[in-house]
């Protein structure tokens, strides 16, 4: 199925604002409200507490979230087996865009959000962001704007509507919805001056400066199947260089990649299959490498991530003034797709990763994503294609993004697209695969296939690019 509204906003670099405008209006927006983030220790946060039964540390409501243990183990082909804290949020949230046709052309409503953990404070979002504590009002504030027109009062029309997994590492089995729904051309409808109008291509675009477009934007777009564009779209594409390699292997033939879909979706079957993988809460208090100190969770080694405590004040936010717990990664991490020409078709590097937080255990990832800094050896595959030098080799992209700011503390990761040359040869890992843009947007069409950080690098690959 091809939504050619979809698929022309992508195509589209400019909109009802111009870059600069958005930009300047975003400085804007940072500067119209008082916000205010301090450090404080996990004992001293107001309404949270560690439990005298496991030592997690809960919200007094029972609701948000909570930092609990677990044990993850696999046997089989893989054998791993560790302890670590991790997010424990079973509601499953709402991420949504409202796009509407202006001048013929679809645009999303952009929010100018803050968030705590935030690098920089303000991002841009999408138009809503919000847990079900969140809408449900138990922080006893105000809802969330536009709700209704995700939860069925508006019922407008839908554009895309995936339950799509979190962090598999950060979070147990957290799953949102990725949502887009359309409103009429002709519909009043009034905004905010937190908000305006923007295509999918200036949101990609916009990827390239560090730290702007949130990681709840890129999840929804990184998961968009725009399927095969008509012949009189395609002739309209600017894209030049790398840009049209991308675009052809964004509307080729389905099967038309190395390996048809049916066989891509039967590797991804047969890794999880033969995959035996176990995950379970345990005891915070007894995560093994794992302390309290000084205030916050750490491992022993200082690796991996802690958990830290803020203090908030924020003006623009459905409630004024909070605090909370953070989980604080390594510095240090990469995203990282290796791309090639294969067949006379741009393929991506693609690996079937188990993580102990996901539902399936194991979805598709990036070619590389890790923090090089935790391993002290057996650092993952390809980790030098990625951030590597030399001939052979081009940055198609190269940009440091957030991961978001209501459960994460300033933590970033290195994004980087490669394209590798065409003659190159890759010894392939057996739980890795070459497959089609096509390929990986189709499969954004299911639940549990592309994890975050595979739709967050897809939502950096543009038709737009250019050498």
């Amino acid at each position: 199925m091809f939504n050619d509204g979809l698929f022309a906003s992508a195509c589209a670099k400019t909109g009802v604002s111009r870059e600069e405008e958005i930009l300047q209006w975003l400085v804007i927006r940072q500067k119209s409200y008082h916000y205010s983030v301090k450090k404080v220790a996990l004992e001293a946060l107001t309404g949270w507490r560690f439990n005298d039964e496991f030592g997690d540390l809960v919200h007094k409501s029972g609701k948000f979230f909570s930092i609990r243990g677990i044990e993850f183990r696999t046997s089989g082909d893989i054998e791993q087996s560790w302890q670590q804290p991790i997010i424990d949020q079973p509601e499953i949230g709402v991420l949504g865009f409202i796009a509407k046709k202006i001048g013929g052309v679809l645009h999303l409503l952009v929010q100018a959000k803050m968030e705590p953990g935030n690098v920089n404070m303000v991002q841009l979002s999408p138009t809503v962001q919000a847990t079900r504590s969140n809408y449900t009002m138990v922080h006893g504030g105000k809802k969330p704007l536009y709700i209704e027109y995700f939860l069925g009062d508006k019922r407008p029309l839908v554009l895309y509507d995936q339950l799509q997994s979190e962090q598999g590492t950060r979070y147990f089995k957290k799953r949102n919805r990725n949502i887009i729904v359309e409103i009429p051309e002709e519909s009043l409808f009034e905004t905010t001056s937190d908000f305006t109008w923007m295509t999918i291509g200036q949101l990609q675009l916009l990827t390239r400066y560090d730290n702007l477009i949130h990681l709840d934007c890129r999840s929804i777009l990184g998961g968009l199947s725009y399927g095969v564009a008509d012949s009189e779209l395609r002739v309209k594409s600017v894209g030049i260089g790398c840009g049209a390699r991308i675009f052809d292997s964004m509307i080729c033939d389905l099967n038309a990649g190395e390996y048809s879909h049916a066989q891509i979706l039967s590797w991804l079957t047969g890794v999880k299959f033969s995959l035996e993988a176990k995950c379970g809460f345990i005891p915070l208090r007894d995560v093994e490498g794992w302390m309290r100190d000084g205030g916050r969770i750490r491992h022993r080694d200082n690796k991996y991530l802690s958990v830290v405590g803020v203090s908030v004040e924020a003006e623009s936010r459905e409630v004024s003034n909070w605090s909370q717990p953070l989980v604080k990664s390594n510095d240090g991490g990469i995203i990282g797709l290796v791309c090639q020409m294969r067949g006379g078709i741009l393929h991506a590097l693609v690996q079937a990763l188990a993580e102990p937080g996901l539902i399936d255990i194991v979805e598709l990832a990036p070619t590389v994503q890790c923090t090089p800094e935790n391993y002290s050896d057996d650092i993952p595959a390809y980790v030098e294609l990625v951030r590597g030098e030399g001939v052979g080799r081009n940055v198609v992209f190269d940009s440091t993004l957030s991961e978001e700011g209501g459960r994460f503390f300033h933590s970033q990761q290195c994004h980087r697209i490669v394209e590798i040359d065409a003659d190159q040869t890759i010894a392939l890992k057996g739980n890795y695969c070459w497959m089609t843009l096509r390929q990986l947007q189709e499969c954004g069409r299911y639940n549990t296939h592309l994890n975050i950080e595979m739709r967050s690098i897809l939502c950096c690959i543009s038709p737009l690019i250019s050498e």
